[in-house]
């Protein structure tokens, strides 16, 4: 099938009177699909939630205009997640934008009536694999009555080829790191000393069911692999052969970024960065918890991610998603993975949604 015939399907058949989750793989063109549904069902007001002040502003009423339906804007308000929560009154139509989005907080005025929708539509090209997101969708009684894959989209030429290369290294026995121990006294210890420490720490508040450090010592892991010199090492050199290459590196954290690359987008940074990437074609631009959801960019032949999470929320597909444009140009998405680690399962479930023979995996050594 084309996009065309998939989004026909959908106008046609999607009912007005059930609510309904429309799940299509990223760069699917979701926003289209749900104006040609808007101007089919011409609903008396519409609440449209979104991630992100930018697409609140910019993109979706740009969106409207693109495709000839200014008509629709006055009688709709577009808002982020972050303002559903305060909602009160009656809706025709609400679009949850991102449905991956939804908590039991921000939809709370919708369980209480306080917030009235005759039909609800959830639009996302990365479906939630949380439990706790699922009992909000059974509980608003929003159904998945179409699921468009991303191998399915690629097969119909609606996004771009790729090609994934995980990339790992093994983290370090060297004793290079300064511990700061009892009574001030340092010692030296390495990567993977701590990283064992650590992961006992967690093994054993598992086994005594203390919860809150069990959370406290797993994010902890996290960060120290995410932020180990080891990955640090492995992505400088994936950067080198990326170079005069457009290129995306999604980054753990400001320190990380500012630390392998000049150019930076963050909560710290104004645009002036990313104005730069977007019109350049071989620039490199890292970004840490920015750029993801909602941005579009053209000419993108690298995707750089140093450290994927277990996807539960669509995040790590996000990102990929963000080179699936069909621009012409066949992107790599370069996943950073420490052997050995709890990293070795992170990435195997960011990476359920991607067809397996399109995974390739390279040894890296640091260096």
């Amino acid at each position: 099938m084309t996009r065309e015939e998939y989004v026909r399907n959908i106008v046609d058949t999607i009912p007005r009177d059930k609510n309904t989750i429309i799940n299509a793989s990223p760069r699917f063109g979701k926003t289209k699909c749900m104006l040609d549904i808007i101007d089919k069902w011409n609903p008396i007001n519409i609440l449209w939630v979104t991630p992100s002040a930018k697409l609140v502003k910019e993109d979706i009423p740009n969106e409207f205009r693109k495709w000839g339906y200014e008509k629709f804007l006055h009688k709709t308000r577009i808002i982020t997640y972050s303002l559903l929560h305060k909602f009160k009154g009656d809706v025709d139509l609400l679009i949850l934008d991102e449905a991956q989005c939804v908590t039991a907080r921000n939809t709370a005025n919708l369980f209480t009536k306080a917030l009235n929708c005759k039909t609800i539509v959830g639009i996302t090209g990365t479906p939630s694999k949380d439990n706790n997101k699922k009992l909000i969708y059974d509980a608003l009684r929003l159904e998945e009555r179409y699921n468009i894959s991303i191998e399915d989209a690629r097969n119909a030429n609606i996004i771009s080829d790729y090609n994934v290369f995980i990339c790992e290294g093994e983290l370090s026995s060297t004793n290079d790191i300064p511990i700061k121990g009892k009574n001030n006294k340092s010692f030296m210890s390495s990567e993977q000393k701590m990283y064992n420490w650590i992961s006992a720490q967690c093994e054993e508040y598992s086994m005594l069911r203390n919860y809150k450090m069990l959370k406290m010592f797993s994010i902890k892991r996290m960060k120290f692999i995410a932020t180990s010199e080891t990955k640090k090492s492995i992505t400088k050199q994936i950067i080198q052969k990326c170079k005069g290459q457009k290129t995306i590196i999604f980054c753990p954290s400001i320190e990380f970024a500012e630390s392998i690359c000049d150019k930076t987008y963050h909560f710290k940074t104004n645009d002036k960065d990313l104005k730069h990437f977007e019109n350049s074609d071989n620039e490199h631009i890292a970004m840490v918890n920015a750029g993801g959801v909602g941005f579009t960019y053209k000419n993108v032949k690298n995707i750089i991610i140093v450290q994927a999470d277990s996807n539960k929320n669509g995040t790590t597909i996000q990102k990929i998603a963000r080179a699936f444009i069909n621009d012409g140009v066949t992107p790599n998405i370069f996943i950073v993975k420490i052997k050995d680690t709890a990293d070795e399962k992170w990435v195997q479930k960011s990476l359920e949604d991607i067809n397996p023979e399109k995974i390739k995996i390279q040894q890296y050594k640091r260096i």
